[in-house]
């Protein structure tokens, strides 16, 4: 990264560097903001200290959407058991649409942040359970049912009732907080998926 960032700001001169990274290495229990411990093993960690070292802003972004990349389409990735008990042990899914990520690239631009590490998130979290029930195979489904009520930890994270009891009680919590993004910025995002 450094030789990428010395051979052109040779060439043009300094500049503000932002590096569009990903909120994957927020994977600690509870809630996660931008001053939160990371996982600093992620190949992209590396990168990430040179710019922020060199003054950069880095933003971490959520699940990013829009155009061609629907979350509808990424619910037949996990037909499998095993993957399907991870999405109801951690059913929550961030996003942020690519016109968000845009407005934010400007904002960042804009009113230039030297040396800080950003979460950039649409503000709230989707239920992988309830992408399941609306976009799924009948066999996810299935197969979703099923470990809810008879795989031991499904049933201790999720409870009593049908999936859709579940989706309706509502208790799937964000674990990326990116309000501080936003405030900072003032901006907010205005792209949000629609689940039906």
């Amino acid at each position: 990264m450094s030789s990428l960032m010395d051979a052109y700001e040779a060439k043009y001169g300094a500049t503000q560097w932002i590096l569009l990274s990903s909120t994957r290495p927020f994977n600690g229990t509870g809630k996660s903001d931008r001053h939160s411990s990371r996982d600093t093993s992620a190949e992209r960690s590396a990168a990430e200290q040179v710019v922020l070292e060199r003054g950069g802003s880095v933003l971490h972004l959520a699940g990013l959407w829009g155009d061609q990349r629907q979350p509808r389409n990424w619910v037949s990735r996990f037909a499998s058991a095993d993957k399907i008990r991870g999405k109801l042990l951690t059913r929550q899914l961030h996003l942020i649409h690519g016109k968000d990520v845009a407005r934010a690239i400007v904002a960042v631009h804009n009113k230039f942040k030297r040396g800080e590490r950003w979460i950039v998130t649409d503000g709230g979290c989707y239920d992988w359970i309830q992408l399941f029930l609306t976009w799924g195979s009948p066999e996810q489904i299935d197969i979703a049912r099923h470990l809810a009520q008879e795989d031991a930890a499904c049933y201790d994270v999720l409870g009593d009732g049908t999936l859709e009891d579940i989706v309706k009680r509502g208790d799937v919590q964000p674990r990326l907080d990116s309000d501080d993004f936003w405030a900072t910025f003032g901006v907010h995002a205005t792209e949000f998926l629609q689940i039906n």
